[in-house]
């Protein structure tokens, strides 16, 4: 998991002074530190993750302060390699004290999450800073809260307008996924419009927040899908209104659920996409645009078509219409392609998680069925997971790099596979 000595010396080091400073500090005061160190293969229903977790396309995973439970841990072992480190607190009693004890401020406690934030990183591969993984009001002022690498030019930082929590670093990777300084521009422009807007609209602060109390998987699957929504607006350049109208109407597609008994929620992830529950989906739908009335700004046709036809599909077999082909709205047509790749993935639904290589796969198997192929496309291309010269997880355990494909056009998703110890395979 260590790619190399470093690393390995650093988080042995991060972790020798933290108990030092346990040692020294019972010399001096009764000091009782209720976080540790969990590998993978060793946590347990009932802990507590006091960082968020993130996928390995850069998406967010488990936000901080998630309770464990047996479904998610059999998720985190589907995805992580099983000696991959958390910093968990074992009960909710033990989180009060973590937090009225102030342990977060430690040094201690910073320099092993530094060594937490660079050991993940190492297995997305993809720049964490420590502003994710530390509070900004708790963070010490010796330099440490910059990123572990990479550069800092780009900040898509209007969600934490909404919530200081609510942001990935995949976020900050827009710079290499488009590649363009005029397209950087035009989101370092709209970001500054939507903090604007945030700033000048009460009611959206409200409206996430009925999002965020609900469920944590309501809330992950809306800041995951609002990223790839946002992301295919800039690459299909749509103006700047309508990148900000898609941007709502993504965060936004679900909320109706928050109007919903939760036991019925629950009840309608259990069931998947195999079996769709009709009346909760219409429900759901109808409710969604009834709260979205009470927002001057997400009441435009736009938003509210967007959201009202993202469970329709390409073939006309959706909900609530049976809409098909064009006749779908684009925003509509948008987002079922961002949420159907981040369930997969998130495995929210039936509580089946997948691989992003497997996600992608199954994706691309739907293009014209369940979703438009020509959007499909272009999420595919700008998707920067798989790129000849990139790290790709292909096991929970296994990374190797991409060195070309037999036919990208075709199966775009078949790359050939270096592996550590230079076999060479091709994914299909």
């Amino acid at each position: 998991m260590y790619k190399n000595a470093n690393s390995f010396k650093l988080f042995y080091s991060a972790t020798l002074n933290f108990y030092k400073e346990i040692y020294i500090g019972n010399q001096v005061r009764e000091m009782t530190v209720h976080y540790r160190i969990k590998k993978v293969s060793d946590l347990v229903e009932g802990d507590i993750v006091l960082h968020p977790v993130f996928r390995n396309d850069g998406l967010l995973f488990i936000k901080k302060y998630k309770r464990l439970t047996r479904s998610v841990i059999t998720h985190i072992r589907m995805q992580f390699p099983k000696d991959l480190s958390f910093l968990v607190i074992e009960s909710e009693e033990q989180l009060v004290m973590f937090i009225s004890n102030e342990e977060e401020q430690t040094s201690s406690f910073q320099e092993i999450i530094r060594q937490i934030a660079l050991t993940h990183q190492q297995q997305i591969n993809i720049p964490i800073s420590l502003d994710e993984y530390i509070d900004k009001t708790t963070q010490k002022t010796d330099g440490q809260q910059k990123k572990i690498k990479g550069k800092d030019n780009l900040k898509m930082d209007f969600l934490k307008a909404l919530d200081s929590n609510a942001y990935s670093p995949i976020w900050d990777q827009l710079e290499t996924i488009l590649d363009s300084p005029r397209v950087l521009n035009r989101a370092n422009k709209i970001n500054k419009k939507l903090k604007h807007l945030i700033s000048i609209d009460n009611t959206l602060i409200d409206l996430y927040k009925k999002v965020s109390q609900y469920h944590d998987v309501l809330l992950v699957h809306s800041l995951n899908s609002t990223f790839i929504a946002f992301m295919l607006g800039l690459t299909m350049e749509f103006s700047d209104e309508e990148i900000i109208d898609l941007t709502l109407a993504s965060l936004f597609a679900d909320i109706g659920f928050t109007e919903i008994e939760k036991g019925k929620f629950i009840g309608y992830l259990d069931q998947g996409k195999e079996r769709i529950n009709e009346e909760l989906t219409k429900e759901h739908i109808k409710k969604s645009i009834e709260i979205l009335a009470t927002s001057p700004y997400c009441r435009k046709k736009s938003v509210i078509y967007g959201v009202y036809d993202h469970h329709e599909q390409y073939n006309g077999k959706g909900l609530p219409l049976q809409k098909q082909g064009n006749a779908i709205h684009l925003f509509g047509r948008i987002i079922a392609i961002a949420q159907y790749y981040d369930e997969m993935v998130g495995g929210y639904l039936q509580e089946k998680s997948q691989l992003t290589i497997d996600a992608l796969n199954e994706l691309w198997m739907e293009r014209g069925k369940k979703v438009d192929p020509n959007i499909l496309r272009i999420f595919i291309d700008k998707a920067n997971i798989y790129k000849v010269g990139l790290d790709i997880q292909v096991s929970n355990n296994q990374h190797g790099e991409i060195s070309g494909f037999r036919d990208y056009i075709e199966k775009p998703f078949s790359p050939f596979v270096k592996l550590k110890n230079g076999e060479i395979f091709e994914v299909r």
